[in-house]
């Protein structure tokens, strides 16, 4: 049975080879025009403008307002969203730039009913911190470096996220104000023609906004610290599970990889060795006896 599973998986991986091997590369992706909007953002801005119950119950309320005090109650209705669109945006920062799973793990614990905000991250930072002035005296140099490189990882990661979190916020009150002067000028009369008019505002405010040296410098700041704080965690596993006598996690791909290597070359041994075999039965049959 064994044997038949094996000449089972390798007729698969034979097949799996072949379909890679015939086919055809991608199309070329066609660079976006300079209006365009970067499609790595598209799942934001669907949250952002999707005709959602609460824009639903927001335009509304919006589509009832009384002419004689219009102005205090839509800037009271504009504010309210505009917390609702930021929470949207603090969402998706925060499933978009993860922490380390380890990490993540501990801030669960630490503050399970804050895990999502600056500040828990800012306080699990500090307490870090405290844990690490207090063992500074009794741990030695080489093991308390790494552990405070990790904190400053951290705390720039935090502070890139606030950042970038901080240019979504604005592009969100300048479309709402853009909102609200196009609704002054174009008044409309249903849900579905407001619903036009946000989705068509706030793609041209974060198209504009987005384009911006500070908004650029902001995305790129989150990203590359989240890249930094996940390597220098890596590193650091690896160190503790080489000091445990364990297989670190680079060992294991490395490993996995020659794996791999190993298992290709010994069926293309196999595929050589079948052909010379058939070649040799074919030359024997037809030499005469």
């Amino acid at each position: 049975m064994t044997e038949d599973f094996l000449h089972m998986m390798r007729q698969w991986l034979e097949q799996l080879e072949q379909h890679q091997g015939n086919a055809k590369p991608d199309k070329p992706r066609q660079p976006h025009s300079p209006g365009a909007i970067n499609p790595v953002l598209d799942d934001l801005l669907f949250r952002l403008t999707r005709q959602s119950e609460h824009f639903c119950r927001f335009g509304e309320q919006l589509l009832q307002l009384d002419s004689g005090n219009a102005e205090l109650e839509i800037d009271h209705l504009m504010t309210a969203y505009q917390h609702h669109l930021d929470q949207l945006s603090l969402d998706w920062v925060w499933h978009g730039w993860t922490l380390p799973e380890q990490l993540l793990a501990a801030l669960l614990v630490y503050a399970p009913e804050t895990a999502g905000s600056a500040t828990a991250l800012r306080s699990l930072i500090e307490l870090g911190q405290r844990l690490l002035d207090t063992l500074s005296d009794t741990l030695a140099p080489a093991r308390l470096a790494p552990l405070q490189q990790l904190l400053t990882r951290l705390a720039s990661f935090e502070q890139a996220r606030t950042t970038y979190l901080s240019q979504l916020q604005q592009i969100n009150a300048s479309a709402l104000t853009a909102f609200k002067a196009r609704l002054a000028e174009l008044p409309v009369n249903d849900l579905e023609s407001l619903h036009g008019l946000w989705v068509e505002t706030h793609q041209q405010t974060f198209s504009e906004q987005s384009a911006t040296d500070e908004y650029t410098r902001a995305l790129g700041g989150i990203c590359n610290t989240a890249m930094q704080l996940r390597h220098d965690w890596q590193q650091w596993l690896d160190r503790m599970y080489a000091g445990a006598g364990l297989v670190t996690l680079t060992q294991y791909d490395e490993l996995s990889a020659e794996h791999h290597a190993l298992r290709r070359r010994v069926r293309l041994l196999e595929r050589r060795m079948a052909a010379l075999t058939t070649a040799a039965d074919h030359k024997d049959a037809h030499e005469p006896r």
